[in-house]
């Protein structure tokens, strides 16, 4: 598959402005990162700039302030984290734009970084305004979309911007990219698919995913080998699902028999997983290794994603290793 996208790894960025847009919308408490994964990712390409001499401004957002300022929002305690990290000053702004803003830009020297204030802070960012996205690229040569989970949203610091700047993407977008060409177009089998997050109903519609799930069925059946691993709270929160595959209650329970009845002779598997649920069969057939046993039996809610994922993974390939190729 060839990108869309050209990547900034292979452009001359010295003594350019850089405005970098990336997703640091992680856990703050009290002031306190409690999670620097995402401030991590990002890294890479922001060495890729300062090694090559570009000046750095990076955007994101935080939460969901509604499009006017709240403390609880702010960015301000990420620069703490960013300076320990790349061992360095970083510069904040009060503001994603204005004179301020512009100001500071103008007086970066290479290798230097700026963190914008939560560009959330501006209604304009979510209605994808134009005007709105021509002052976040003052004074800004090229632009560097980094931001692969927030790359679905049509907002002025992801799509609007592009209309002023010339767009690349970043390591962390063309490695994201990278993986799931890799899935569609030449996957590794058996391929585990987990489809999750606390707000999956502003990314899909989940309706048209399980009908969707319906109708790749036939074709798992037809190949009479496969895995379907269905996450209770998903079905739980949404209404629709229960609709769909009938009553209100113990909709993942139904969805699951509903694909049973029609993988029936098949080797396909399905699994429920309902977090909060301390005894399934599941887990006690599954899992051998008592640590990520008593893991899984305190709850999802719990665990990191990637704990999430490992844990899923092992119950796979030690109960099912027989039956999937």
């Amino acid at each position: 598959m060839t990108s869309l996208i050209k990547s900034i790894i292979n452009e001359n960025v010295h003594d350019k402005i850089v405005f970098i847009r990336a997703d640091l919308n992680i856990p703050i408490s009290n002031g306190k990162v409690l999670d620097h994964t995402r401030v991590e990712r990002l890294i890479p390409t922001i060495n890729f700039l300062k090694s090559s001499g570009a000046k750095i401004v990076i955007c994101s957002h935080l939460g969901r302030p509604k499009g006017k300022y709240n403390k609880e929002f702010t960015l301000k305690p990420i620069v703490e984290v960013l300076s320990k990290i790349l061992e360095t000053n970083i510069h904040f702004s009060n503001s994603c734009v204005g004179q301020e803003v512009l100001d500071i830009k103008m007086i970066l020297k290479a290798g230097e970084i700026l963190l914008l204030e939560n560009v959330r802070f501006h209604e304009e960012e979510t209605k994808n305004d134009l005007s709105f996205a021509k002052k976040l690229s003052e004074g800004c040569d090229m632009f560097v979309n980094d931001a692969f989970s927030c790359s679905h949203r049509a907002h002025a610091s992801l799509h609007a911007i592009t209309n002023f700047l010339p767009a690349y993407s970043g390591v962390l977008l063309d490695q994201e990219m990278e993986a799931l060409t890799s899935v569609l177009s030449s996957p590794i089998k058996p391929v585990a698919a987990l489809v999750g997050g606390a707000k999956i109903s502003t990314k899909i519609n989940i309706e048209s995913c399980l009908h969707t799930l319906k109708a790749v069925v036939p074709k798992m059946v037809k190949n009479r080998k496969g895995h379907i691993v269905l996450m209770g709270s998903l079905a739980g929160l949404y209404p629709q699902i229960s609709t769909i595959y009938g009553g209100q209650k113990g909709a993942i329970h139904r969805i699951a028999q509903s694909l049973r009845v029609e993988l029936s002779g098949s080797r396909v598997k399905v699994t429920e997983i309902c977090p909060g649920r301390t005894k399934t069969n599941f887990a006690k057939a599954a899992f051998e290794n008592k640590t990520k046993a008593k893991k899984f039996m305190s709850g999802f809610t719990l665990l990191e994603a990637k704990d999430i994922a490992d844990t899923i993974m092992f119950a796979l390939s030690t109960r099912w290793r027989s039956n999937i190729s």
